[in-house]
């Protein structure tokens, strides 16, 4: 990488709904994919999965998944797809536990059945 870390440096935009509990992975495009979590005072965990493009920089939404998840992993697989593990989801006023489940999520494309 040409240049100083200072020069390599800039500013990051925030992603366009606040989620915590949610999960991140690397794609194998080069962009950062982030899963899920819990968005702001909504009831339940969400099934979005936004896109961060390193090189613009900016957030998109991808295909999202399935089902709602927060306090979940992501890592990715050598094939290009990422798996999403585990986790949970509060619905109002019930926990529905998604562990011990995984759903692999084709970048573009969504969750595979």
């Amino acid at each position: 990488m040409p240049g100083t870390p200072a020069q390599r440096r800039r500013p990051v935009p925030r992603v366009t709904s606040y989620a915590w509990a949610a999960a991140i992975a690397p794609g194998i495009d080069g962009a950062m994919y982030l899963f899920g979590g819990y968005v702001g005072t909504s009831p339940g965990a969400n099934a979005s999965v936004h896109r961060f493009d390193l090189d613009a920089p900016t957030w998109s939404l991808d295909e999202g998944l399935s089902t709602g998840r927060a306090g979940h992993a992501a890592v990715p697989l050598p094939d290009g797809r990422i798996a999403v593990i585990g986790g949970d989801s509060y619905v109002w006023g019930a926990w529905q536990i998604a562990a011990p489940s995984v759903v692999i999520y084709e970048p573009g494309v969504g969750t595979s059945p």
